[in-house]
Order: C-alpha cells, then structure tokens, then sequence
C-alpha cells in the first residue's frame, strides 16, 4: 500500500535515500540484495520551493546503490540497474563486493547514462530484502583472466560474454 518515489531534475538534482547499517558490509564478504523497481506512466511534479509546476516526469531513470562511510557520502558504487521502463512491479537482484567497508548503504534515482542534458525523471521503489552475506570467490587478481580475442568470430561469441579490447581508438 506505500512505496518510495525519486526523481531526478532537469535541473540536474537527483533523490537519494539512505540507511545507517546494523552492521558494515565488508571488503572481506559479498552480499546479495534484492528490491522491487517500476516506473508510473504518469507522473507531474513541481519544483520545490517555487511551487512551479515542473511538467512530465515520466522519462525513465536508473537505480544506483551506493556504500558510504555517513549519509550522503557516496563512497562506492557497489551495483546499478538499467533504465527503469517496466510499469508493473519487478524483482531487481544484486550481488556485491564493495572493495572498502561501509557503515551506510545509498539508493539514488539517476539518469541515463552518458547523459549529455539533464532530464525529468522518476523511479518507484518497494520491498527491499534484508543485505545478506554470503562466501564469494577469492578477489579478482586470484581468478583467471579471460582469454584475449585476437579476432572477433560471431561463431565463437556469446551473450553476455566479456571481451578485453586493447588500444580502441574512435
């Protein structure tokens, strides 16, 4: 019956909640945190404190989880969402290991990006889960690196498949 909306401005403001942990997540641990996500179809807004009315709100925005050492300070990205564009309900799943440790977890709406102007945006959010530890393999300088792809072979390429490109030029 309640849930959380944030926006992000054309004004280039953006909405963030935050929480003090119980306990810091660790640099030593990975942890798994699961959130529902949507986006209304309709959504007016205006801009505090002017009363101004702001317009149309509906251009969709992501999710960016943030650690940090006090509420506001944004001191690692521990995991971030695509553009929100489903209108209904879904389950986002998250898995992370902050490289430092944090007493203090961030959701913050944000905008597409690269994003070249600032726009009206919004994001709901509902029924987080409990932030649950869990033993993760070691820290990537311990794991083996993918092999380097000397050509790029469509028959060889998979979704989702990481490719180490050296020395791109644009």
């Amino acid at each position: 019956k309640s849930y959380l909306s944030m926006v992000v401005r054309e004004n280039e403001q953006v909405e963030m909640v935050g929480q003090k942990l119980k306990r810091n997540i660790e640099n030593t641990m990975c942890y798994r945190f699961s959130i529902y996500l949507s986006k209304s179809e309709v959504y007016k807004g205006k801009l505090e404190p002017s009363g101004e009315y702001q317009g149309d709100n509906t251009t969709p925005a992501k999710l960016r989880i943030w650690g940090g050492d006090n509420l506001g300070n944004k001191v690692e990205l521990l995991a971030e969402t695509d553009m929100i564009t489903n209108s209904r309900w879904l389950q986002y799943n998250f898995e992370f290991n902050p490289k430092k440790n944090h007493g203090y977890l961030m959701l913050e709406a944000y905008y597409k990006t690269p994003f070249a102007f600032a726009y009206n945006g919004h994001i709901l959010v509902d029924n987080a889960s409990a932030i649950v530890p869990f033993n993760c393999v070691k820290p990537l300088d311990t794991l083996k690196q993918p092999k380097i792809l000397k050509e790029l072979d469509k028959g060889i390429l998979k979704e989702g498949q990481v490719i180490k490109i050296d020395k791109l030029y644009f």
